[in-house]
């Protein structure tokens, strides 16, 4: 006999969101610097790279920290 597949929702994992809309997840402060979201990670766990708030385990990143740590790095050559 064949029974009905079960019709229940799936639990979705939400996660957290700043209300703040000038805080970008790491993801969206790759893009925004031009680097790999791995990149910016290594750079987080070796203390460089821009400023971030973490909250619980993820990273966010103010948008006046990413536009200063651009303009920190202006002339500076390649790899430095």
């Amino acid at each position: 006999m064949l029974t009905k597949p079960n019709l229940q929702p799936r639990k979705v994992n939400v996660r957290y969101r700043p209300a703040n809309p000038a805080m970008l997840t790491r993801a969206e402060a790759a893009g925004y610097i031009g680097v790999s979201i791995s990149a910016l990670a290594q750079w987080a766990c070796n203390g460089r790279g821009p400023v971030r708030c973490v909250i619980g385990r993820s990273s966010y990143y103010q948008l006046s920290d990413l536009d200063a740590w651009i303009a920190s790095r202006r002339g500076l050559r390649r790899g430095a």
